[in-house]
């Protein structure tokens, strides 16, 4: 009769010899400072001064505070409203199919809907290019505008001839992951 004892007495005990450690390359000394770098740019970051006090002590906005506040408010109203259109015909990332990841889709297919304040150049940078999409300005105006002109269109999209003709039809574009 095999006694519990005499199973246990055959199990192989994993120890690591000592040369094991010298294996691993030491942690890198650069990312430990670049670390502490960030760190520090950003509480002095944070301690930039808000206020600004005239010859006569009365508050108000210092003049980088200001400007950053500016060039907010005026872009409220330099808005697009863009399609993002297939380039050529291929396999494209699909966050609104719920049985795969990518879908095939046509020259000139809708992929997303959006806006920006930034342009494309500023939205995209090059990842456009990665993706073989074409930007199209649909609409400019205010941000509000814009905004509801994407709505719109993303609603809209499940009537669309080239979602239709689709076996199983989107809720939305596929390079949109939700309505907003």
């Amino acid at each position: 009769m095999i006694t519990l004892n005499y199973l246990f007495t055959f199990q192989e005990k994993k120890v690591s010899s000592p040369k094991d450690k010298f294996l691993e390359p030491p942690p890198n000394p650069f990312f430990k400072i670049f670390v502490g770098i960030v760190v520090i740019i950003f509480l002095v970051m944070a301690k930039k001064p808000f206020l600004e006090y005239d010859k006569n002590g009365i508050p108000r906005l210092a003049s980088w505070r200001i400007e950053k506040m500016e060039k907010e408010i005026k872009d409220f109203d330099g808005a697009e409203q863009y399609a993002l259109r297939a380039r050529t015909n291929g396999w494209y990332p699909c966050y609104s199919c719920t049985d795969t990841t990518h879908i095939y889709l046509y020259i000139g297919q809708v992929w997303k809907y959006g806006i920006t304040t930034k342009g494309e150049k500023g939205r995209y940078g090059k990842s456009n290019q990665k993706l073989s999409l074409n930007y199209e300005i649909q609409y400019e105006g205010d941000l509000a505008e814009c905004l509801k002109q994407e709505r719109l269109k993303i609603y809209s999209y499940a009537l669309l001839p080239e979602n239709l003709a689709r076996k199983k039809p989107l809720i939305r574009p596929p390079g949109n992951k939700n309505d907003s």
